[in-house]
């Protein structure tokens, strides 16, 4: 396997025009990328790159742009360094990443843009996350591999389809902080069959969880105000 290195001096964006200046037509087909240095890596930097395998992203590393990885076919790991600084994940950064298999969000990530992991079907973990503020739109719809998923204790907001169609989950629990859970947050997750609602939940959309069809327990504690379900 080839390693690549983006070495930047601290202040830096990593851009499409210095990705495409390392990585091209004749790079092999499993490259592992390290990014060190750069505050910043910008939209569309890796867009659709079929030559990556595995991305280390250094810990100077505060905020990855829109579609800075989307359709990256090839790609089957991504690594944080522990300590990250990344605080923002923007619009689909590993959108229709179909290789990737898991993946452990830095605790210090605030904000994760819609579909995020959208369509990454080979998806079958999420860990960490701890500080994010909301599920956003779409964020894991269509992962339908994804059989475990950590919902943080600052989360508020699960947003519209933010786990649609992810057909492996069996069993979720929703923290304490969470407030509001969007319409078709959890449609047709097909093998749905428990949902742990620990918080007081004041909005819940009545296609939240529309199509679960094998969904017998829904479990609440502490008061909640619930519009349920099919």
């Amino acid at each position: 396997m080839t390693t690549i290195e983006f070495k930047g001096t601290g202040t830096e964006t990593l851009t499409e025009e210095t990705v495409n200046s390392k990585i091209t037509s004749e790079s092999p087909n499993d490259l592992t990328v390290t990014i060190t240095g750069y505050t910043v890596i910008d939209s569309l930097a890796f867009s659709e790159n079929g030559k990556i395998k595995e991305v280390i992203i250094g810990n100077s590393v505060a905020e990855i742009k829109q579609d800075a990885f989307k359709m990256c076919s090839n790609l089957t790991s991504v690594t944080f360094e522990e300590q990250s600084d990344l605080k923002n994940m923007g619009i689909g950064v590993f959108l229709g990443c179909t290789s990737l298999k898991k993946v452990n969000i830095p605790d210090s990530v605030e904000i994760i843009g819609g579909s995020v992991f959208a369509d990454c079907t080979e998806l079958n973990t999420v860990t960490g996350g701890n500080s994010l503020l909301s599920i956003s739109t779409f964020a894991f719809s269509k992962c339908s591999k994804l059989a475990s998923v950590n919902i943080g204790s600052s989360v508020t907001t699960i947003g519209k389809k933010a786990f649609w169609l992810c057909e492996s989950l069996t069993s979720v629990n929703i923290p304490s902080s969470v407030t509001s859970i969007n319409e078709d947050a959890f449609r047709q997750c097909t093998n749905l069959s428990s949902v742990y609602i620990f918080g007081n939940v004041t909005e819940l959309d009545n296609t939240a969880f529309k199509g679960c069809n094998k969904l017998k327990n829904l479990h609440l504690f502490q008061k909640t105000y619930l519009v349920l379900l099919h």
